[in-house]
């Protein structure tokens, strides 16, 4: 995404401790291939488990697959249900990471 005059890059710095607190939001990055369907089939576990989505920004990657950055809510919820439902998801994503969890401010 860097070499597009478009492009804005940033910076997510967080915690060593990836425990998601009750009252916190996480962050997560995953990469899907370039097909049809891919991210619904790689968001709809998230919505089967109720987890709200705050924030979404995608970058196409020069291998033909894109990137994504979503901020989730995880304050209705049990710590556990965001690995949960990532272990789910995780079966339609090339590649994936949870940065820790945040409180909310």
């Amino acid at each position: 995404c860097e070499d597009k005059p478009a492009a804005t890059t940033f910076f997510l710095l967080g915690p060593r401790n990836r425990t998601v607190r009750i009252g916190s939001r996480a962050v997560l990055v995953f990469r899907i291939k370039h097909e049809c369907g891919a991210l619904i089939d790689a968001l709809l576990p998230f919505k089967e488990a109720k987890l709200s989505l705050r924030q979404i920004h995608s970058c196409y990657t020069r291998e033909g697959q894109y990137d994504f950055f979503i901020e989730v809510e995880c304050y209705r919820h049990e710590p556990d249900m965001l690995s949960r439902t990532m272990e789910k998801a995780s079966q339609h994503m090339t590649r994936h990471i949870t940065f820790g969890s945040f409180p909310l401010v």
